[in-house]
């Protein structure tokens, strides 16, 4: 068994320059770790020290994530802004389409987008912390939040039927809460309240709940699983056909992972159009092929 002082250490990018500075990030991660321990005051063994600024390093690492995230959603809104997969050499169709080739999903654009575009803004007007409650929240309990965040933010109907059935149920417990509060008299609660409130509880569960348990408040019905037909079978390769809902699709993102490539077509009203847009597709052109020919 390898022990870990044989453990390679690898660079964290094929870009000379940028490795280096990333590797130098290391030692200033140390130095605020040192820093955060100790304002923990006296009293603690060497051992514990040691443990203590280590595990805080672990956890200041949550700034390089956000840093990313940040960046990310920077250059996003420039592309966006000036339709620049459009005229970039590949000549990108779409912006999912540029983002998959360069190593990003479409989930993860969309979380990068909402995040940056949606949720940070909401939490900067009301005085709260970006960079704190990403440490306290993390990015795995982020991401079960976003769908939901979003929706009550902006006042948008998810196209999730689980999300939606979710914003009702935490509105509904929200403004019965507060009013509950409310002195006979003095009025009702408005809907900004709610949603403040709403979002604020959620931001809080987010802080003090595992992953597990959150998903589950979230998003208490399990579900269902995808009926997927694999009836088409020719020199050994498959055609998997299925009809998913949101739901379904955003569960199979999470399972498979970086195991499929796909690409989210837009599908125009007119039947013209509508048909060249799908024909487009090489995997729709082969199944076309085979069935016609």
């Amino acid at each position: 068994m390898e022990t870990m002082s044989a453990i390679q250490t690898y660079t964290p990018s094929s870009s000379l320059q940028l490795s280096t500075a990333l590797l130098g990030i290391e030692s200033a991660l140390e130095r605020a770790a040192l820093a955060n321990v100790a304002l923990a005051g006296e009293g603690f063994t060497d051992a514990e020290k040691e443990a203590m600024t280590t595990i805080e390093e672990l956890k200041l690492i949550n700034g390089m994530d956000l840093a990313a995230v940040l960046l990310r959603g920077k250059l996003l809104r420039r592309i966006e802004e000036r339709s620049m997969w459009s005229y970039h050499p590949a000549r990108y169709g779409t912006l999912q389409e540029m983002a998959q080739d360069q190593g990003i999903s479409v989930s993860n654009l969309s979380n990068i987008r909402d995040l940056n575009f949606v949720i940070f803004p909401w939490m900067t007007e009301h005085g709260l912390s970006v960079p704190e409650k990403w440490e306290q929240i993390g990015m795995s309990n982020f991401r079960e939040l976003i769908p939901v965040l979003k929706s009550i933010i902006t006042g948008e109907a998810s196209g999730s039927a689980s999300v939606r059935q979710s914003v009702e149920n935490i509105l509904t417990d929200t403004a019965a809460t507060l009013q509950s509060a409310v002195r006979e008299g003095e009025g009702d609660v408005t809907d900004e309240e709610v949603r403040d409130a709403a979002i604020e509880d959620l931001l809080t569960a987010g802080e003090l709940m595992r992953n597990r348990d959150l998903r589950a408040r979230i998003r208490p019905e399990r579900t269902p699983s995808v009926n997927m037909d694999s009836y088409l079978s020719r020199d050994g390769t498959r055609f998997l056909l299925a009809e998913v809902t949101e739901d379904q699709w955003t569960m199979i993102q999470r399972r498979l992972g970086a195991h499929i490539d796909s690409i989210t077509i837009d599908v125009p009203d007119n039947p013209r159009i509508r048909q060249s847009a799908i024909l487009t597709r090489p995997l729709v052109r082969k199944l076309n092929s085979l069935i016609s020919g």
